[in-house]
Formats: structure tokens, C-alpha cells, sequence
């Protein structure tokens, strides 16, 4: 549960772009969330970008105008949903 826990407040799940996408895909990411979400005042969840791949998990085309489960920006909105109190954080 948490990568870094930074305080008796504060927990910090690190996830690559590729971990993220694999996370969703086995569900891991939910129960991670859920975890550091029951436990923790400030879960945040940091993705990390590499700096020299652009800062963004799909095109702009590829984004679609209703909620698909199989698209990220779906999969992202129904975490952020899900678990209200969890900060996403991204970083390169």
C-alpha cells in the first residue's frame, strides 16, 4: 500500500505510464487506491511521464466524448470518481 509514505497523513502510490496501464488492466490500481484511501488523510497517486515522451496518455483525437472502460481517460475519470479524497500528481 503506498510507494512512499511520507507521513502518518500522507501516502504516495508511484506508477510509470506502463505500470499505470497494467494496473488498471489487473485491477491492482483499485485495490491500491481503496487501501491508501482507507488508511491515509492525503493519498496520492504520482505518474510519472519520461522526458522525452510527450505529457499525455493518449491523443487528443483518441479521447473519446463518453466514458469507454477500455479507454485511459475513462479509466482515470472513474478512478478520480471513485476515490474522491486521492490527488493525482503527474510528473516528468
Amino acid at each position: 500500500m503506498g510507494d512512499f509514505i511520507l507521513s502518518p497523513q500522507i501516502c504516495i502510490e508511484r506508477k510509470g505510464i506502463s505500470d499505470l496501464f497494467q494496473s488498471f488492466a489487473s485491477g491492482r490500481l483499485y485495490s491500491q487506491a481503496e487501501a491508501m484511501c482507507r488508511y491515509y488523510d492525503l493519498p496520492c497517486l504520482l505518474v510519472e511521464f519520461s522526458e522525452n515522451n510527450s505529457f499525455s496518455l493518449q491523443g487528443q483525437s483518441d479521447i473519446p466524448s463518453e466514458i469507454q472502460i477500455n479507454n485511459i481517460c475513462s479509466k482515470m475519470s472513474l478512478l478520480a470518481l471513485a476515490f474522491p479524497n486521492l490527488r493525482i500528481l503527474w510528473s516528468r
